[in-house]
């Protein structure tokens, strides 16, 4: 990690390269943290809940309530189907995608991001970019809803080069979330 500081100006430069497991885990928390998911599962909790409680959750009105029948699908989906889709989805994507296993590149500064690898040499302004979001162990700069540039923290010597991306970003008018 290199910081230099030009004349005022604030270029820091640092390299990355992605573990898969770790890709992997980042993805597992982006689907897990996402509200609509949670309100979903919290609904269908609540109504077994709610059935359970009332006594109205017998092996009978369970197989003729329609309620009862989508609250337990949803709920098996999201526990036992969608880990599994999630992590063969994203295993192959790392698998298939050379960029994220090459060592990459990267200086920030006021401009934007500059990355450099053997498969990618790409310059986004920060007007590219919609929001910064932190992880415990990501940095994230979102392009779209399910597109960004994601930076391990492990790439940054201290929590002070995390904060001066997130201030570069912020003071380019990105929302941080």
């Amino acid at each position: 990690m290199l910081v230099y500081i030009y004349f005022g100006l604030v270029m820091i430069e640092f390299d990355v390269k992605i573990d898969g497991v770790e890709y992997i885990k980042l993805n597992y928390t982006l689907v897990y943290r996402n509200p609509a998911l949670l309100i979903v599962v919290l609904a269908a909790l609540a109504t077994l809940l709610v059935s359970a409680i009332t006594g109205s959750l017998t092996a009978d009105s369970f197989t003729s309530s329609p309620v009862l029948i989508i609250a337990a699908l949803v709920l098996a989906y999201v526990f036992f189907i969608l880990p599994v889709i999630v992590f063969y989805r994203v295993r192959t994507l790392y698998n298939t995608m050379p960029v994220l296993h090459e060592q990459l590149r990267y200086k920030v500064d006021e401009k934007g991001v500059s990355i450099k690898g053997k498969t990618v040499k790409e310059k986004n302004a920060w007007k590219d970019y919609t929001t910064i979001k932190q992880t415990k162990n990501w940095l994230i700069l979102w392009k779209a809803q399910n597109m960004g540039t994601f930076i391990p923290k492990t790439a940054f010597k201290t929590d002070d080069d995390v904060q001066a991306v997130i201030a570069l970003g912020k003071a380019a008018g990105l929302k941080i979330g």
